[in-house]
């Protein structure tokens, strides 16, 4: 059977050929970094910007410091130095009701004896 899709032919979307050097980033990090109160360093110098309709990962082992990152984004980790800019604004700037589409993970292992 033949696919239709678009995609599966190679007719990509025009958003997959954007030129990320002539638009603004939607999600901006320079030089971030957080430090917490026991001294302990959770991410360092992290720089990256990421634009709408493009896939953009974030990706490390456990404790890379991913969840403090997505953390800082969203306005609830404060970071110890380094520019977040969401749409141009600082995460402080955007409302709550923004963040509908971010949810956190928190996973807690059971005794079953």
């Amino acid at each position: 059977m033949e696919s239709s899709l678009a995609e599966e032919k190679g007719d990509f979307p025009a958003y997959f050929e954007i030129d990320a050097s002539t638009k603004n980033p939607d999600i901006e990090v320079s030089k971030l970094v957080k430090k917490w109160s026991n001294d302990e360093l959770a991410i360092k110098n992290v720089s990256f910007r990421a634009y709408r309709n493009q896939v953009t990962a974030l990706l490390g082992h456990n404790g890379a410091g991913k969840s403090t990152i997505f953390g800082i984004l969203t306005g609830s980790i404060r970071p110890t130095a380094g520019i977040v800019r969401l749409m141009g604004e600082p995460p402080s700037a955007i409302g709550e009701e923004s963040y509908v589409g971010f949810c956190p993970v928190s996973i807690s292992f059971k005794s079953y004896d």
